[in-house]
């Protein structure tokens, strides 16, 4: 759960988190630390939106399969499903 909200955190405020981490750092080395954040940002906020897409196909695809196969209730278990994927990060 708290990697999930770092994330989210990282995602909305990291021009402002950037600046402030920049802010400690020596003129001379600021380019490097600059392009490392950047670099770090991207790749937490591609962690971030695949997931969300992984998770939204997953609801998606349990909630037809379900619905086809009869179960009641297929929509709520498509969704709970693709909620699902998220427990892995939620739990480290």
């Amino acid at each position: 759960l708290t990697v999930l909200i770092l994330s989210v955190i990282m995602l909305v405020e990291r021009h402002r988190i950037a600046d402030y981490v920049l802010s400690f750092i020596p003129k001379t080395s600021q380019a490097k630390m600059e392009d490392l954040l950047h670099r770090l940002s991207n790749g937490v906020g591609g962690y971030v939106s695949s997931l969300l897409v992984l998770m939204l196909i997953d609801a998606i695809l349990s909630s037809i399969g379900l619905a086809l196969l009869g179960f009641p209730f297929a929509l709520l278990f498509g969704v709970l499903s693709g909620l699902g994927l998220a427990l892995p990060l939620i739990g480290q």
